[in-house]
């Protein structure tokens, strides 16, 4: 058995409502992918957690089955800090030494830093009138205009909530 992590960016420069995608891949030789088990997600402290539904396949290399089982996580950083990423610890039987072994992967470190925060030369501004609707400017084109400042602590509180689906803060970014 062999297990190996990869992830969708690097760690360089991660900041609240960051999301990174951790794929875990399981291969075992000999084993069909759909007997390999599932892996325990240990819940992280400033991170939301949202599981992707795993792959498993089987192909056969020299008339041997091959079993995989891929699967990925992505996880929304909710706080700055460091944020230490669990390792995993696949235990395993190995038939030709009569031995238990353990297939891991070492836990991840992630410095997390603040929200980005658009520059006054980067926002983008919207008119709108007394009803809340985007005025056009005579183009047909919504006006970019000084409008009012856009309320984050919504958004904030999004990011910060466990049980927010991941679609809602794509819309919402």
């Amino acid at each position: 058995i062999s297990i190996k992590e990869s992830w969708d960016n690097d760690f360089s420069n991660v900041r609240i409502g960051d999301a990174l995608s951790r794929a875990i891949e399981i291969t075992a030789n000999g084993l069909d992918g759909a007997a390999l088990p599932p892996l325990v997600q240990t819940p992280i402290d400033t991170v939301n957690a949202y599981p992707e539904p795993h792959q498993i396949s089987r192909t056969y290399v020299d008339g041997n089955v091959v079993g995989k089982r891929i699967e990925t996580t992505s996880l929304l950083m909710t706080a700055t800090g460091n944020v230490q990423i669990p390792g995993v610890s696949l235990p395993w039987f190995d038939i030709d030494t009569e031995e238990v072994k353990y297939a891991t992967i070492a836990e991840s470190s992630i410095r997390v830093g603040p929200t980005r925060t658009a520059s006054a030369n980067n926002s983008l501004q919207l008119s709108t009138d007394a009803n809340g609707t985007l005025l056009a400017d005579g183009d047909g084109d919504v006006a970019a205009n000084n409008a009012p400042a856009f309320d984050t602590s919504v958004l904030d509180s999004l990011v910060s909530e466990t049980k927010t689906p991941l679609w809602v803060l794509v819309l919402a970014a």
